[in-house]
């Protein structure tokens, strides 16, 4: 099924919700242009899990990859004291691998966009997806990239756990829009997942963002 097949419910429900909400008129901007700000403005803030769901939809499209999100991935305190002993040289992780407690355990929990496992190389791989429209201030950056090598380090073995025999694993934020927060490797750009993935990726999640770009001013024109 095309992944616009597959989305337009989901930007269908948004674009409603947009266009139901309430706004106050800016004594400057007046009725026309405080809609319109209003409208857009909500719109940036749910375009994110659009993409998000546009990419796993696509991956999901091919035998190569088996994906997966997780709402509450435990995290024990001794993956945290790993990742920050490791410092401003997370390279010495890429072969540290700890057990997994399970979902909803352990000390806390990170929330993963995606978690895909390649069969081609059996490597498991962490995703967190950005609009990346925007840039994050120094304490998000150290958030992020804490929170992904936090999620490298137990993956593995989280993998393991659901069936497939992971030989290794990665963690990547992507940054859909291009101002990359995080530097690469960690931080990938929309127009690098071709290459990343080795499949078409961002023709197909643009044919998404087109038809939620056309259902915005639909809704904006009114």
């Amino acid at each position: 099924m095309p992944i616009l097949d597959i989305l337009k419910p989901l930007v269908d429900t948004t674009v409603d919700a947009l266009a139901a909400v309430e706004f106050r008129p800016d004594p400057i901007a007046g009725t026309l242009f405080s809609r319109m700000t209003s409208v857009l403005s909500s719109a940036y803030k749910r375009h994110g899990p659009i993409i998000e769901r546009a990419i796993v939809e696509r991956l999901r499209e091919s035998d190569r990859y088996t994906v997966w999100g997780v709402d509450r991935f435990g995290v024990q305190q001794q993956a945290s004291t790993t990742v920050a002993a490791a410092g401003n040289n997370p390279a010495t992780l890429a072969n540290t691998h700890l057990p997994y407690v399970g979902d909803h355990a352990g000390d806390t929990q990170l929330q993963i966009d995606a978690v895909v496992f390649d069969h081609e190389t059996n490597i498991v791989s962490a995703y967190e997806i950005k609009r990346g429209n925007g840039h994050f201030d120094a304490g998000k950056q150290r958030s992020m990239k804490r929170d992904a090598l936090i999620a490298k380090v137990l993956l593995q073995d989280h993998c393991t756990g659901r069936g497939h025999a992971a030989v290794g694993s990665r963690s990547h934020i992507i940054f859909y829009y291009g101002l990359r927060s995080i530097p690469a490797p960690l931080g990938i750009i929309g127009a690098e997942l071709d290459d990343h993935f080795g499949m078409p990726v961002w023709e197909e999640v643009e044919t998404v963002n087109a038809y939620f770009r056309s259902r915005l001013f639909e809704i904006i024109s009114q």
